[in-house]
């Protein structure tokens, strides 16, 4: 996949493309990848999808915080293995957001060379988003592109949307979130330094610090989860209750075990991916910070894991009285 800045880089040649912001590139993002892939072969034309690094509502509203299901960087991660031939990507500005429909087309066609447009059955763009489908078709005739209506995904009449996966997340659904975004969701983040609380509760602890703030967190609670550093995989549990110390600020932060501790050094990047969930938190720990600790799966039955987090959680939640302010 070749990734096109605005400025930057340029197409020669007549390509097909859809646009969205396509945040967790889901089954339905995919569906309509695909569809658009195929179209483009029928047409002997490269295909490319639109989109934007930053939420839209970021550029509008100074104090919007969204809360997203993948960085950029993530997003072109996943976008690249759909096998699209492009990736377009523009800078959503003040002055973008003021076009009309008829001019976005527009600009689509002359620097971009979009010779077929394919529209999500139900997205909208431009200034007011007044216009529709048929209108769409009206101002890509004017300028030779093609628009046509995407097919709408409903396998097994299941709803699928970011939201929804947003929902499910929040709610500890992960595995029905999973299936709609066909791969485990992911945290990523660098290894700081942290007060060392994890001797408390007999195992030693990694703080890890979310690469971006704008990445939902899973409803507190416990999980199946695998940790991904320097190239290897461990199985474990996580723990992810709230919880925030004297002098700290762990709102951000997540706590990783391993049975590999050693390996895991200030700096490094991990990952995180949500598998499978066991259970919430007491709703006393609800009320302090955010923070998630990884225990490391030694083999037995899912029961066993459990009892050794209510046990790990119970120390916890003792030992954290004595840090509390």
């Amino acid at each position: 996949m070749i990734v096109i800045r605005q400025n930057e880089d340029t197409i020669e040649q007549g390509i097909v493309a859809t646009i969205g912001f396509f945040d967790g590139v889901h089954v339905g993002h995919r569906f309509l990848i695909k569809e658009l892939q195929d179209w483009g072969k029928e047409l002997n034309m490269p295909s490319a999808v639109i989109t934007f690094p930053e939420h839209p509502c970021q550029v509008l509203h100074s104090d919007y915080r969204p809360k997203l299901l993948d960085t950029f960087q993530e997003k072109m991660e996943r976008l690249e293995t759909t096998g699209i031939d492009y990736c377009i990507a523009l800078d959503f500005t003040y002055e973008l957001s003021l076009y009309s429909a008829a001019d976005f087309i527009r600009l689509l066609a002359e620097e971009y060379h979009v010779k077929g447009l394919l529209i999500g059955y139900d997205h909208r763009f431009g200034h007011d988003r007044s216009d529709g489908f048929e209108q769409y078709v009206e101002y890509g005739g004017q300028v030779g592109m093609e628009v046509r209506k995407a097919s709408p995904y409903d396998e097994e009449n299941i709803r699928v949307s970011s939201s929804e996966i947003r929902r499910l997340l929040q709610e500890g659904k992960v595995e029905m979130a999973n299936a709609l975004l066909t791969y485990p969701y992911q945290l990523r983040g660098r290894i700081v330094s942290g007060y060392k609380v994890g001797r408390t509760i007999g195992f030693p602890t990694a703080n890890i610090e979310v690469d971006s703030p704008y990445k939902l967190l899973p409803k507190v609670g416990v999980y199946a989860v695998w940790v991904e550093l320097l190239g290897k995989r461990y199985n474990g549990l996580g723990i992810g209750f709230n919880f925030t110390i004297s002098h700290a600020a762990h709102s951000n932060g997540h706590a990783v075990r391993s049975a590999h501790h050693h390996a895991f050094h200030d700096g490094l990047t991990a990952d995180i991916y949500f598998l499978l969930f066991f259970f919430f938190l007491h709703e006393q720990l609800l009320s302090m910070g955010y923070y998630i600790t990884i225990v490391p799966s030694m083999g037995g039955s899912a029961a066993s894991f459990q009892k050794k987090c209510r046990l790990a959680i119970s120390n916890l939640h003792f030992s954290c009285s004595h840090y509390m302010p």
